[in-house]
């Protein structure tokens, strides 16, 4: 009953909330800005499609984990970046434009790239698994629709229609919206805290070395293309903060495996420890706007 609580109208209306906020903070320019010099996005997009599902793969083969385990990993893997992700690259004073441009890119791809990779991680650790992955796409685009585009779309036109209020006050409902997310999230886990117990031990290294892995590579990427500071903090935050609910769906609607949701479940608690750790960074090295 809680569970379905937080997930069905609790966290919907915390996101929802959040977006408002960052789309109210967010200049229409600072989008153009994006497509006048692409080079980041492009970074963003191939490595979070391309190299962060071959690196979960490889993780998976390399740790020999259980067949469930290692698909699990591989719907990490492929998972495009979070909500959630915005919010911390607000607070880092990154590249927010960049941070809401990769999330929405990513999800699209995801669309079309996840039934390959479910299915390539399904054929390579489990032989006998044959059945073809069928991703409920309208499941994935609503939740992008109403919790990304519309609240951030609502947000710009606020701020265009009232662009003498106080930024701080955006920025206020942004930080509501932030913490009830993280209280959701919070309840989340105790509500599968059994299953967190069983399966901690066996879960919880593959998801770290991930984790530490695609950020080094993000880092060396965005060294090697020279970004700027603020576009290597939504790079980096991108990289840690994934849409774990439409894996974990996926895990338990389509592949009908509670295990899988296991990596999934431990990346809240470890992409968010990482994030808060290069959002306490980002805050020395980016100057406030």
């Amino acid at each position: 009953m809680l569970l379905n609580l937080v997930t069905e109208t609790l966290l919907p209306i915390a996101l929802f909330t959040m977006m408002f906020g960052i789309g109210a903070s967010t200049s229409s320019r600072d989008f153009f800005s994006i497509l006048a010099t692409p080079k980041s996005l492009i970074v963003g997009v191939c490595s979070l499609s391309i190299i962060s599902p071959l690196l979960g793969l490889t993780i998976a083969w390399a740790l020999k984990l259980p067949a469930e385990l290692s698909l699990g990993l591989v719907l990490l893997a492929s998972c495009p970046g979070g909500l959630f992700s915005n919010y911390m690259t607000a607070l880092g004073r990154g590249a927010l434009a960049l941070s809401i441009s990769l999330t929405l890119a990513t999800s699209l791809i995801y669309i079309f790239a996840a039934p390959i990779w479910v299915q390539l991680g399904a054929s390579f650790f489990d032989n006998d698994i044959h059945e073809i992955i069928v991703i409920p796409y309208d499941k994935i685009l609503k939740p992008l629709l109403v919790f990304l585009l519309l609240p951030a779309a609502l947000g710009l036109f606020f701020r265009l229609k009232y662009p003498d209020l106080n930024s701080k006050s955006n920025k206020v409902v942004r930080d509501i919206g932030g913490v009830a997310a993280i209280l959701c999230f919070i309840l989340i886990i105790y509500e599968q805290r059994s299953t967190f117990i069983e399966n901690f031990n066996l879960s919880f290294p593959p998801v770290l070395i991930f984790n530490l892995t695609t950020v080094s590579i993000g880092l060396v990427l965005a060294r090697l293309v020279a970004l700027n500071p603020g576009d290597v903090t939504a790079l980096l935050i991108e990289h840690t903060i994934r849409q774990e609910a439409t894996g974990i769906y996926i895990a338990i609607a389509v592949l009908g495996s509670l295990t899988s949701t296991m990596p999934l479940l431990i990346n809240t608690i470890i992409g968010m420890g990482i994030s808060m750790f290069i959002v306490l960074i980002a805050r020395r090295v980016v100057r406030p706007q």
